[in-house]
């Protein structure tokens, strides 16, 4: 019966990985930190982007502010009062536009600051949800195989069941008696 139903004498499910189920829990982890990064690289990219973006408009500003500068003083003759207050405004336009890109800048490094904080508390997380879902895993695979195993079981004692009715009726159907005189006679009963 055994070799008819593919039971070995000690019937065992494998339970080595059966169901696809994964398991390991580096590489769980590696998956889930592959995937925690590459959310994190798309967001760091338009900040980076961001920064680099403000970087040109502050340096273009910067540019227009000196050549303004330049202009006024190339405007004309200028007397001694003229230059001090021409100069006092060119650095008053310089300042002014330093301290607004510099708040500005301010704010798009902190966003990039956000963001690499952002990424390690979900790589730090990563580690425990690994841990838990390795052993959650384990535990579906674990009750998955005693679950097979018992219905395998059931249903190897089914079929040894079965098939001891089958040659308990065939022996009841069909009888052989001798005679006394030692020659065998096959005598038929049906019952």
């Amino acid at each position: 019966m055994d070799t008819l139903y593919g039971n070995s004498a000690n019937p065992s499910v494998n339970t080595s990985n059966p169901f696809g189920l994964m398991t390991n829990q580096t590489q769980i982890l590696n998956t889930l930190n592959s995937a925690t990064n590459s959310a994190f690289d798309v967001q760091q990219a338009q900040a980076n982007k961001n920064v680099a973006n403000l970087d040109n408009s502050n340096y273009a500003n910067r540019a227009n502010v000196i050549a303004s500068a330049r202009d006024a003083l190339l405007g004309g003759a200028q007397n001694g009062a003229n230059t001090g207050a021409n100069s006092a405004a060119i650095m008053q336009a310089l300042m002014g536009a330093d301290q607004q890109d510099v708040s500005e800048s301010t704010l798009a490094l902190q966003g990039l600051q956000e963001i690499a904080a952002q990424r390690q508390a979900a790589i730090s997380g990563n580690a425990k949800l690994a841990i838990d879902t390795a052993n959650s895993a384990k535990g579906t695979q674990a009750t998955s195989a005693g679950v097979i195993y018992t219905a395998d079981k059931e249903a190897q004692a089914a079929a040894n069941t079965a098939l001891g009715y089958g040659v308990q009726g065939m022996d009841q159907q069909k009888q052989v008696s001798y005679s006394k005189s030692d020659t065998p006679k096959k005598i038929v009963t049906t019952g």
